[in-house]
This record gives C-alpha cells, structure tokens and sequence, in this order.
C-alpha cells in the first residue's frame, strides 16, 4: 500500500491514496522505544514480563485445582449421603478436607491474581519510563541545536549548527522508528533539479547519492517536494516508481523538508522488511521533518 499525503510536512491533510495500518498497540509502540533507551531499563521491562507469565500460569493452575476440589466434595458428600458406621465418617472427613482445601486455593490464587496486577502495573511503568528515555535521548539534541541558531548571529556558526542538526535529525528517526531502519536527508539544489544525499544514519549500507530531474523516480520525488507531500510505501516492490538503488530494504517513508514556502530537500527512512513500519513511525517522521525544516530555515538570517 501507498499513503501519499499533500503538504506532508505540516498537520491535519487528508490522504489521497490507500491508508496503511493503524499503527501499533501502546504496549507495541512502547516495547519499540524501550528496546532503543538504556540496556538496564531494558533488562527491568523482560524480568517484569517474565515474572507476570510465571505468575498467569500459577494462576491457571491454582484456578484448575480449586475446581477440582469443589467437584471433589461435591462427590464425596454425595456418597457420604448413601453410606453409614466409619465409610460415611471417613467421607465426611475427606469431603470437609476438599472443601478447605478449594478455600485455601480459591485465597492463593486470589493473593497471585493481585501480584499479576502489580506485576503489570509495574511493566506498563517500565514501558513508560523507556519511552520517555528514548524520546528525550533522540529529540534533546534537536531542542538544543534549534535553541543555538536562534541565539547565532554568525553566518558561518550556523551553517556548522545547521549540519549537526540534520545529522541529529536522521539519527532520531534510526532511533524512534523500527529496528534495522536507515535514514536519510536529501538537501535539494538551488536550481531544483536534483536531490543530494547530505547526512544518514543506521545500516551500514549508504542510501543512494542523489535524485536527478529526467528519471521517473527524480522526476516523482521531486514533485513530492515541490508540493510539500508525506510518502508511506509499506511495499516497495509493489510501487510502480520506487526502485531500491541499494539492496536490503522493502517500505520507505519519505517526506518533504519546508518551511512556508520554502523547499528544504527531503527526509527519508527506509526498513528492511515489507510492512515493517506502521501510522506511528509516519507521524514520527512528519515531526522530524518539521523540526529540520526550522531548523534549515534558520541557517541564515531573514
């Protein structure tokens, strides 16, 4: 599927093309962020999980032999009904044991059935904390670049700002968006007739170099930052423009860098795996587009 949306960069557009799937869960959506942020929080989240599955089975097994119990005396107050000297005692003995023992397992499994509760709690606590790591580990250096060229009068000391803004930016969307991404920023040339690959992160394999006016897919990316448009391929080999230059990845987001009127180049991550990314890692894209768009609007003075 394809999601193509106008005016991509900015907020609140509807899409003219098939939308993709709704996104990930929030327990997803965290699992995702977390597995970026500190190998400790990490390592917290997977005990806690791991201590939750232990304490569901406990649970179900606590739940089986509670029943079997009460069946039990069930039986055996039934047969102590028919029987009479010492068989009916014994009986009623062993019903009395069944029944205390369905109590005594009914008040376990009740004690682990909250401890699962806390359990869980606490892996939704884990999740939160991870994310809110990783999002302030990837969008931190964003906040602090954009806050110096504001401050920076000097030409030359924000064109150097600007630089290490975009490299911040494409490593934030490695870091945000799904294992084994690669992200890149293509900074279109004055004239506009080509795209050049300035900063990427993640794989090892490089993006390809450039976009060039005159070929179907220069010709269409090109377009797409003239209009200022958002593109989501969550299959790439069913697209009948997009052609993998390099070998290893199979859906791509790729979206406009403006700012007003202002056409910057354009942001791209790229995932290994057909339908790999979901509506998520699209917005997140969207919102790292916008900030590098201020960002490349601030390089020079008004």
């Amino acid at each position: 599927m394809a999601l193509v949306q106008p005016g991509g960069a900015g907020a609140g557009h509807v899409a003219v093309r098939e939308v993709s799937d709704p996104g990930p869960s929030v327990a997803a959506t965290m699992g995702n962020a977390r597995g970026s942020s500190d190998r400790g929080s990490g390592d917290r989240g997977g005990d806690a999980v791991r201590a939750w599955r232990r304490l569901r089975l406990g649970d179900t097994v606590l739940t089986t032999a509670a029943a079997a119990a009460a069946v039990g005396a069930f039986l055996v107050s039934v047969s102590a009904g028919g029987a009479d000297g010492t068989r009916r005692t014994v009986l009623v003995a062993a019903g009395a044991v069944l029944t205390g023992l369905g109590i005594v397992l009914a008040a376990a499994q009740r004690r682990r059935s909250d401890r699962a509760l806390h359990t869980a709690e606490q892996i939704a606590f884990d999740a939160e904390v991870g994310l809110t790591l990783t999002l302030n580990g990837a969008l931190a250096p964003i906040t602090s670049y954009l806050g110096e060229l504001a401050a920076t009068a000097d030409r030359a000391a924000r064109a150097a700002i600007a630089g290490q803004l975009r490299q911040a930016v494409v490593d934030a969307a490695v870091t945000l968006t799904v294992s084994g991404s690669r992200s890149a920023f293509y900074v279109q040339d004055p004239a506009g007739g080509r795209l050049v690959r300035a900063v990427y992160a993640g794989r090892s394999t490089l993006p390809r170099e450039r976009f060039e006016r005159g070929t179907p897919d220069g010709d269409f990316v090109l377009e797409l930052v003239a209009n200022g448009d958002l593109l989501f391929i969550d299959d790439v080999s069913a697209h009948p423009v997009i052609t993998p230059s390099t070998p290893g990845y199979a859906a791509v987001i790729a979206v406009a860098v403006t700012a007003g009127p202002r056409r910057f180049g354009m942001l791209t991550v790229d995932a290994p795996q057909v339908g790999q990314f979901t509506q998520t890692d699209v917005e997140l894209v969207r919102v790292l587009a916008n900030l590098l768009g201020s960002g490349q609007a601030g390089q020079l003075p008004p």
